[in-house]
């Protein structure tokens, strides 16, 4: 994922007419992110921006997500979401909670088993 400034930077050599090449040169980035967000438009980029965001404040919670995996591995990103509001008073959309919830079964190999 780019930064906000990236994204701004892309559009603004985009408009002066600078090639993909170019600019992903410049930036230090691969043509393939470079394309990415080429056409995207500033409301698209933000959503996904602040969706990732989001992803990051969620984490402040890691220690307490895997207490509560480990007591029970069928635990579903919707029972995970109403604890989060319960026990540290903090409410995510439930996508965000299931995207989180994924990434730490991935990345712990956390399987969602009996």
């Amino acid at each position: 994922m780019i930064s906000m400034d990236t994204y701004r930077i892309i559009k603004r050599l985009k408009g002066l007419g600078s090639g993909k090449s170019v600019i992903s040169g410049h930036l230090g980035i691969s043509r393939t992110t470079l394309n990415k967000f080429w056409d995207m438009g500033y409301a698209d980029f933000e959503r996904l921006f602040y969706d990732r965001n989001k992803i990051l404040d969620i984490s402040r919670y890691k220690k307490l997500i895997l207490n509560w995996i480990a007591e029970d591995r069928k635990l579903s990103a919707v029972e995970l979401r109403e604890m989060l509001l319960a026990h540290a008073g903090v409410s995510y959309s439930e996508r965000t909670v299931s995207r989180y919830l994924k990434d730490v079964r991935d990345r712990y190999k956390i399987c969602k088993c009996v």
